[in-house]
């Protein structure tokens, strides 16, 4: 009777834990994400989707940032490893370089990631009221960077820079095509002050 009961319980959990992963669990997973690097997004769900764009809104400085990205991420079950085996496949993107091609004017000056230099640590209090402000003199010497607030790279910088890491809050969604209709996914970001490099001009 006893080996019954808990039979039953453990059918029961897990049962239970397989309804729940499949009711909480988010269609799309960002494992990485990086304004001036790599991103790489997941499709969870059992139909393949589009996602069509990513944005990011900071604040102190404010910047609203949208790319259009429009590209397939395939379901895990409609993809196999040539062993029979399901495997899931995100798509990858370099936000930095869909700047390049798309961006015009000053928002892409400021966000050139040629003239990008080290992750800031020296700002003062002044400036970072400025910022705040949204003063565009100071914001033209910085820019800011944004990355997954659970990511390694984050995680590094925390460690390496401490209290020094001038942090911005940031709001970071992406927009998918989901069986004909628009969804929206927010994932956790943080952006990150960094000084910006004057070009110079070739003679």
């Amino acid at each position: 009777m006893v080996t019954l009961i808990v039979s039953g319980l453990v059918v029961s959990y897990t049962f239970g834990a397989i309804i729940y992963n499949r009711i909480s669990r988010q269609d799309i997973w960002v494992s990485e994400f990086q304004l001036f690097g790599n991103s790489a997004f997941w499709n969870q769900s059992e139909v393949d989707v589009m996602i069509s764009t990513v944005r990011i809104v900071t604040e102190g400085p404010f910047y609203d940032l949208l790319w259009h990205i429009d590209q397939m991420v395939e379901t895990s079950t409609g993809i196999e490893d040539g062993a029979g085996r399901k495997t899931l496949v995100p798509i990858r993107v370099n936000l930095a370089k869909v700047t390049d091609t798309e961006w015009h004017g000053t928002v892409a000056a400021q966000f050139n990631y040629s003239q990008v230099g080290n992750y800031s640590v020296g700002v003062t209090k002044d400036d970072i009221d400025l910022l705040k402000r949204d003063d565009e003199v100071t914001k033209s010497r910085f820019t800011v960077d944004v990355v997954l607030k659970d990511g390694a790279q984050y995680s590094q910088l925390r460690s390496a820079l401490g209290d020094k890491l001038i942090e911005v809050p940031a709001k970071c969604d992406v927009t998918y095509l989901k069986l004909g209709s628009s969804h929206l996914f927010s994932f956790p970001c943080i952006g990150l002050l960094r000084d910006r490099r004057t070009a110079i001009a070739k003679p």
